[in-house]
């Protein structure tokens, strides 16, 4: 992974300590296809970097990474809701990854 390396922050007071035994949930919002009346032209290239992102979120530790495609604005508002009522209140987690891929 590009970037500082993790051992020149291993000992600074900025980090969060992630305690409980689960890192979280990550959401992947991958939206390929796009309203016709909008002019904009499908995102049909990004699988490489939903790979990549999902590697490295399970490299970091995230073991519960959820998929989702092509979601209307209301479905997202719709899938956070459920995942905050559901997911995030019932279990102890350290950490939540949210993530849309999209033109813009």
């Amino acid at each position: 992974m590009a970037g500082i390396p993790y051992k020149e922050f291993e000992d600074t007071d900025f980090m969060y300590r992630m305690r409980s035994g689960h890192k979280g949930i990550a959401i992947i919002i991958n939206n390929e296809k796009f309203d016709c009346e909008l002019n904009v032209v499908d995102r049909l290239s990004s699988l490489p970097q939903l790979k990549s992102l999902r590697s490295a979120l399970s490299y970091i530790g995230y073991k519960d990474i959820r998929i989702y495609t092509n979601l209307t604005g209301k479905e997202i508002c719709q899938l956070l809701k459920t995942v905050v009522d559901k997911d995030y209140r019932s279990r102890r987690m350290d950490s939540f990854s949210w993530d849309i891929f999209l033109w813009g």
